[in-house]
């Protein structure tokens, strides 16, 4: 049998499963996410009360919060002013620095803190 160029003394038939395809790399990165998720944290009802008071003193006197939110087993943060609550939908409006206008249901909120 003739010697492989890229690792001599190997066999041929085996060089073929150095190849990596597209879609097998997309699930490795696909389980690596999955297993980075985490479980969302309960909160107490004296931590929904300040988070609640919070906001309203946000809307009142018109300064900036900074949101800790649980998004599919991540967090993300979202800095902004609370400009509308939605009532029917249990969901803020925050918006940003750059104009965007986030919506954030209250029960994805893990943290809150004034800026």
């Amino acid at each position: 049998m003739k010697q492989n160029m890229l690792s001599p003394g190997s066999n041929m038939r085996w060089e073929s499963s150095r190849m990596m395809l597209p879609e097998h790399r997309e699930a490795l990165l696909a389980r690596k996410r999955e297993q980075l998720k985490v479980k969302k944290p309960m909160l107490d009802q004296q931590q929904i009360e300040e988070f609640e008071s919070l906001i309203r003193d946000s809307i009142e006197f018109v300064f900036p919060l900074e949101f800790k939110v649980y998004d599919d087993g991540h967090f993300r943060e979202i800095t902004g002013l609370v400009d509308y609550i939605n009532i029917r939908t249990n969901q803020l409006h925050v918006v940003d620095s750059k104009g965007d206008t986030n919506l954030i249901k209250f029960v994805d909120i893990v943290d809150l803190r004034s800026n």
